[in-house]
């Protein structure tokens, strides 16, 4: 039997050919391990911030995030509450910081 050569094929190693020329070869997606998933985690720093909420009191904010975590009467008590969710990602091996902010919205500590 004699092959043409416009008929062979020729196979990559790990892939499989298409029947015809105009179907793309599909690579597969390679899946993260839970290794590597969870250090890309813990790269991540989580940052609580305390603002004046508008409406008075204050409140604890992600620092990409718009919506508020939860409100409080004092600074204080939001300062507690954002401390004990940073001690909270700690304890699960992901790194967290506190910043507080002045009336004005300038920064005034970070921990």
């Amino acid at each position: 039997m004699v092959i043409k050569k416009t008929e062979s094929k020729k196979v990559a190693k790990g892939r499989e050919a298409c029947a015809s020329k105009t179907c793309p070869v599909k690579k597969e997606a390679k899946k993260p391990t839970e290794v590597e998933v969870e250090k890309e985690r813990n790269d991540k720093v989580r940052r609580y911030h305390i603002y004046q909420h508008p409406d008075g009191g204050w409140t604890v904010k992600f620092a990409t995030g718009e919506k508020n975590i939860k409100i409080f009467k004092t600074q204080k008590e939001a300062h507690d509450y954002a401390i004990k969710m940073a001690d909270n990602q700690k304890s699960r091996g992901v790194k967290a910081s506190v910043v507080v902010h002045s009336k004005e919205g300038k920064l005034r500590k970070m921990h």
